[in-house]
């Protein structure tokens, strides 16, 4: 090879702001391959050097033709960049100007039966099944929608399954150490007090009172942090009843001797987790049917883009 054609190779290559390292990599050989062929001590095969035109997009020609002026090559693949699509039926090439590019018909596949629709710039898939499946990957995320009602969102608002928004990866870790966090001051606060006004109950009341009624306090303390965990999951069955139903019951007991028959405050239990649970599912759907409006707008979207 040529002196003058590894010079011009090393141009290329620093036009294009890579390396000998990034290059070869891209090119699946070594750097110093690369570092032989511009110190002219070895040429590139037919192979490599089709590679390398495809990589600078540019013709074979005008990489191997030493006469022609680097920039004015860049500035015409600049200004009139081809695409050649391959037509099955008639086994044709046709040649489109960069700004073809823009045109969404011109750079599409569509498959009627299905609805299938794949556009090459920038890449997207939309493919929608005779059973009502849809499914779409691209710039806007990969969402799945199945005809049973099951679906799956993943893009940069985070994701969604079966209508449950989880968000995206950091912002799920900073959430849950966000709401962990609250969860601890919460929990320890409470422990503390309930220790504190034990211990001040114990201390002043006479006859050992405040020592043999007030412990339930710490029950109290340990259905306290319970509010954080129902807010964190929108859901009142999060929230421990049976521990504030005990604590009700113990200091009732404890402080008039009513035993009997305030037993009965322990079937509020059952009732309240009867009628949270329809309320929990209701918020549930709600959140659901907000998140299946948000994605069929995705998908609206994606469909005009088409």
């Amino acid at each position: 090879m040529t002196i003058e054609l590894a010079n011009r190779l090393i141009e290329f290559r620093k036009k294009h702001n890579l390396s000998q390292e990034q290059l070869a990599n891209k090119l699946h050989v070594s750097r110093q391959t690369i570092s032989k062929w511009e110190r002219s001590e070895s040429s590139p095969d037919t192979d490599n050097l089709i590679e390398l035109a495809k990589l600078y997009n540019i013709p074979l020609d005008d990489l191997l033709n030493c006469q022609k002026d680097i920039d004015a090559v860049l500035k015409e693949s600049t200004d009139s960049e081809t695409t050649k699509s391959y037509t099955k039926d008639t086994d044709e090439y046709t040649s489109k100007e960069e700004d073809d590019l823009n045109s969404k018909k011109d750079n599409s596949f569509h498959q009627k039966e299905g609805e299938v629709h794949a556009d090459f710039g920038p890449f997207h898939v939309h493919a929608k099944s005779d059973d009502g499946d849809s499914v779409y990957i691209g710039k806007k995320g990969i969402h799945v929608e199945e005809k049973n009602g099951d679906s799956v969102h993943i893009s940069s608002d985070g994701i969604n399954v079966n209508g449950m928004t989880y968000g995206n990866i950091d912002s799920m870790r900073k959430r849950k150490t966000h709401y962990s966090l609250i969860k601890s001051v919460v929990s320890s606060l409470s422990m503390l007090f309930a220790l504190i006004a034990y211990l001040i109950l114990g201390f002043t009341l006479p006859n050992q009172e405040g020592w043999i009624i007030y412990w339930p306090l710490f029950i109290l303390a340990l259905f306290l942090p319970s509010f954080v965990d129902a807010f964190e999951h929108k859901s009142f069955s999060r929230i421990t009843v049976p521990l504030l139903i005990l604590f009700v019951y113990c200091m009732l007991g404890m402080m008039y001797s009513m035993w009997h028959p305030m037993w009965i405050l322990f079937l509020i239990i059952p009732v309240y987790y009867i009628v949270v649970s329809p309320i929990d599912k209701l918020i549930k759907e709600h959140r659901k049917r907000r998140n299946a409006i948000d994605a069929d707008i995705i998908f609206e979207e994606n469909d005009d883009d088409d």
